[in-house]
């Protein structure tokens, strides 16, 4: 929520299904934004993300744990990655906890080098922080998105590779190594010229197939599409493509489409949301996967 001098990441939360919000807690550093959140294991904690420009020109990475049962943090915040100015800086994209506690962030520095690159950060139980792990082999790696299954953290990412698209790749939190050595593509013809946007999701169902939501489109308006792409269990290195929708107004690149989600539903069931940019996101739509 910005003000006239400073931006604020709220907690919220709803005990009725969504239909009323009430502010829990706020981070507790100056110039917050962008940040992400996972529970924890016992269902009480609430482990946050986020990048504050708080004394410094560039953006710095944050983390620290949030008690649901008091609304109140837990400790200090732990300065993670400290920005310098505006080519030393560090977002925040997410975060996810493997089922031994083992705590991924993901995020993305911004022009320093290797420029525009994304990266991992992980921690393992009793164990600091680890180094910086780049997710992306190609050039660009920003707005990755995570989901576990067991000890190994899938991840989604745009690249720039062949005209930006959308790529995949997992990381083993035991041997502390990526399990494909390239980004592996997960849209048409290997990606080729997809024009992608920079915002993508990442499920899993209940039989460990994976599901990417993602969209691309052209430098003008009139070529957008939202796309969903499956890779089955075990074989992630294949993709398939289904088109859910055409919204021609959708650009690409760094015009984020934030219009759209993936979740589970009960029974281990994928849904996909989303709103049209032809509707000016004033209606929202659900398809179900199994």
């Amino acid at each position: 929520t910005p003000t006239t001098t400073d931006t604020q990441l709220l907690v919220m939360r709803s005990g009725d299904a969504g239909k009323n919000w009430t502010q829990v807690a706020e981070a507790p550093t100056k110039r917050d934004t962008w940040g992400a959140c996972v529970t924890g294991a016992n269902g009480k904690d609430l482990h946050v993300t986020w990048r504050a420009f708080d004394s410094a020109a560039g953006g710095s990475l944050y983390y620290q744990t949030l008690d649901t049962r008091t609304g109140k943090w837990n400790g200090a915040p732990s300065l993670l990655l400290q920005g310098q100015n505006a080519n030393h800086q560090y977002i925040a994209h997410d975060i996810e906890i493997t089922p031994a506690g083992t705590i991924v962030i993901s995020g993305g520095n911004h022009r320093q080098s290797p420029s525009w690159s994304g990266y991992l950060l992980v921690k393992k139980p009793g164990q600091p922080w680890s180094k910086q792990f780049q997710l992306n082999v190609g050039t660009y790696g920003p707005n990755s998105n995570l989901q576990a299954i067991g000890e190994i953290v899938h991840i989604a990412y745009r690249s720039s590779l062949g005209g930006y698209g959308i790529f995949y790749r997992a990381f083993d939190t035991v041997s502390m190594k990526f399990l494909q050595a390239m980004d592996v593509p997960v849209g048409p013809n290997k990606n080729q010229n997809q024009h992608a946007s920079n915002i993508c999701h990442i499920v899993a169902d209940a039989s460990d197939n994976l599901y990417i939501l993602w969209s691309n489109g052209a430098s003008t308006p009139g070529q957008g599409k939202i796309w969903m792409s499956y890779a089955s269990a075990g074989n992630y290195m294949t993709w398939t493509q289904t088109l859910l929708i055409n919204d021609p107004p959708l650009k690409w690149g760094n015009n984020a489409n934030r219009g759209y989600s993936l979740g589970i539903a009960p029974g281990g069931l994928v849904y996909a949301i989303y709103s049209k940019a032809s509707e000016q996101y004033q209606n929202l739509y659900i398809q179900m996967w199994s």
